[in-house]
């Protein structure tokens, strides 16, 4: 229990689901039998540091007991949780007499209790829970369905869970190979079978030459004078 608004640590705010956190606070037998919990049709998520947040819960289930019994009219606190927009409202509502209208801020301040007994810290230390959440408690102005006061926490939306989808992971490009050069074509030498084919095609074509010259010349005369 945190006895001064001093003491109070850091705020760590996570996704959580809020139906957890509620139902948590009837772990404790003295508060069990006297609580009734209105949930949503779907369940929420807020960003909130869940110690903290029952710590809230808590401070507003007590102070609406001892409203109840001072009023004498015995009943169930009764907490509901819907989401609005981009927030998150929880109403807490009890059975007592309500908040006068020029009480209804006095009664977040330190040490100021409209109860009979009472430290006067247990509403400052949740009204300062709920605006380090980034969220707010106040009062409504109208009276509750059960007849006492409304106290509401708001706080921010958180998206689902299930919702956050990890983004794809970039594919790396693979570089693709280097075209292959074309190399230029070495001439190649002649072997020695390509010699002697060219050494031995040569005179033969030589000799045709030469035979079919001499069968076409014309043969000498005898002119003998």
């Amino acid at each position: 229990t945190f006895r001064t608004l001093g003491q109070l640590p850091k705020v760590e705010a996570a996704p959580i689901e809020l139906a957890e956190v509620i139902e948590e606070l009837r772990l404790d037998p003295a508060v069990a039998e006297h609580l009734r919990l209105l949930p949503p049709g779907a369940p929420i998520t807020v960003r909130a540091d869940k110690l903290l947040l029952k710590r809230v819960l808590a401070n507003l289930v007590e102070n609406a007991l001892h409203a109840g019994q001072e009023a004498g009219r015995a009943g169930a606190v009764e907490i509901a949780w819907r989401r609005q927009g981009k927030v998150v409202t929880i109403t807490v509502d009890d059975h007592g007499r309500g908040v006068a209208a020029a009480d209804r801020e006095r009664i977040f301040e330190p040490y100021v209790t409209t109860k009979a007994t009472g430290t006067g810290l247990g509403l400052a230390i949740a009204k300062k829970l709920a605006l380090e959440h980034g969220g707010d408690l106040t009062v409504a102005d109208d009276p509750a369905p059960t007849g006492g006061a409304r106290f509401i926490i708001t706080l921010p939306d958180a998206p689902e869970i299930s919702d956050v989808s990890t983004p794809p992971r970039a594919s790396k490009a693979v570089p693709e190979p280097p075209l292959a050069e074309a190399r230029p074509t070495e001439p190649t030498e002649p072997t020695a079978s390509t010699a002697s084919t060219a050494s031995t095609e040569a005179p033969a074509s030589t000799e045709a030459t030469a035979s079919t010259e001499a069968r076409g010349a014309p043969k000498p005369t005898d002119d003998g004078a």
